[in-house]
């Protein structure tokens, strides 16, 4: 199959369930050429060997998903479609206001605030969640990682010490929904993570 641009890939998804044998239905599905490679990169990052290698090898695991798909047998549109996705964004600033989502990492849990959610205040509160977080001196400022092409959205992070805990408790309480309180409460919490869309 020769990949241009504007091809379409038909892609039989199925079930990868840490190595067992899985009875799950295979899913047929239309994808165009571009979303197959932002899913690759996702995992890969812009490694245009590597990728050629999945395109024309014709599957590849993402997730708890195997995908399969008629193998290439020419990428050459593959650096203008690299091209055309983003790249990683050092230098940008951390803007309250276009979070999307934080992601609360507390050992292999992970608890996910929605960004209205975390910037809503509390009826009688003078803050919300990330209005605290932002002012507080004892919680860390979140510091850029990378652009995350599978959540389409740059992430900063930032660790959770010890010393810090009590000030992200003070901070939890200040969120609107009491099953998101209930959930934070009941962990301890290492790091977070925010979203930011380009």
């Amino acid at each position: 199959m020769r990949l241009t641009k504007d091809s379409v890939v038909q892609i039989r998804v199925s079930s990868e369930d840490a190595g067992a044998i899985s009875m799950s239905r295979v899913q047929n599905r239309e994808t165009p050429v571009a979303e197959l490679v932002t899913w690759i990169v996702s995992v890969t990052g812009k490694d245009v060997p590597r990728i050629e290698e999945i395109l024309k090898r014709g599957s590849f695991v993402l997730g708890l998903s195997r995908m399969r798909w008629e193998a290439a047998s020419d990428t050459a549109c593959l650096r203008d479609i690299l091209d055309s996705l983003p790249d990683d964004w050092p230098d940008r600033p951390f803007e309250e206001a276009k979070v999307r989502e934080i992601v609360v990492t507390a050992s292999t849990r992970k608890i996910a605030i929605p960004g209205e959610v975390a910037r809503a205040r509390r009826w009688f509160r003078g803050k919300s969640f990330l209005g605290r977080w932002l002012s507080s001196e004892a919680l860390p400022r979140p510091v850029y990682e990378r652009y995350d092409y599978r959540e389409r959205a740059d992430r900063f992070r930032a660790p959770i010490a010890a010393e810090a805990m009590s000030a992200f408790r003070e901070a939890v309480e200040l969120l609107p929904s009491g099953a998101l309180r209930g959930a934070l409460r009941m962990h301890a919490p290492t790091s977070v993570t925010m979203l930011l869309p380009r």
